[in-house]
């Protein structure tokens, strides 16, 4: 969304063709669902937010457990906590908030929340050059009922990431990608509002 879009949540696929619209030299290949966002008020973000280099949001209301992910201006990618948020603040590019730490230097952080839930996260490797999504469906109890924060961390660092975070849960996890035809296509059931999303995109040749 833009600045004045920023307290106006959309449906994600909604997200996606607007991307897709603003940059037809570019393909949307997927998107997830992104930051915590306050439903009941005026559904703002509750983390920073950058695209295309602009802060459309420069503060952290979420409390303390809120923390960012970002691409930034040389193309790597970073987990950015809010003490370290004014130092590199002019370098972000892109960039979501999420809630709490999964992931630290490989290992697992110490998560005391046991509750079970869809869940989604964002992770990067050690040398900051490659981005993990990761959504695990839930409440549905023919497939998959959800997870532990301590199971996605557990999954996240199988994965090989060495920094992760938490992103939006429950009835806010989508997963929308192609499908055999190319089109873009919800791989999850729930298609709530939400406030922002986490989009894939590959510059056509």
């Amino acid at each position: 969304p833009t600045a004045e879009e920023n307290s106006l949540a959309a449906p994600m696929r909604d997200h996606l063709h607007a991307m897709q619209e603003k940059r037809p030299d570019s393909e949307v290949l997927c998107g997830v669902n992104a930051d915590f966002y306050i439903m009941r008020k005026s559904n703002r973000v509750q983390g920073i937010m950058y695209k295309d280099g602009e802060c459309l949001k420069g503060t952290f209301d979420g409390g303390e457990p809120s923390i960012a992910f970002a691409i930034m201006k040389d193309g790597t990618a970073r987990i950015i906590t809010q003490d370290e948020y004014e130092l590199q603040k002019d370098n972000i590019q892109e960039a979501v908030g999420g809630r709490m730490k999964l992931v630290s230097n490989g290992e697992k952080t110490e998560l005391t929340d046991k509750s079970v839930h869809p869940r989604t996260a964002v992770g990067i490797s050690a040398n900051r050059k490659k981005v993990y999504l990761l959504v695990v469906d839930g409440r549905r109890e023919d497939y998959s009922v959800g997870v532990t924060l301590d199971r996605l961390a557990t999954i996240l660092v199988a994965l090989g990431a060495d920094e992760a975070i938490n992103l939006d849960g429950g009835g806010s996890v989508q997963l929308i990608t192609e499908n055999a035809e190319g089109k873009l296509e919800p791989r999850t059931p729930i298609q709530r509002r939400v406030a922002n999303s986490l989009l894939l995109v590959e510059k056509k040749p």
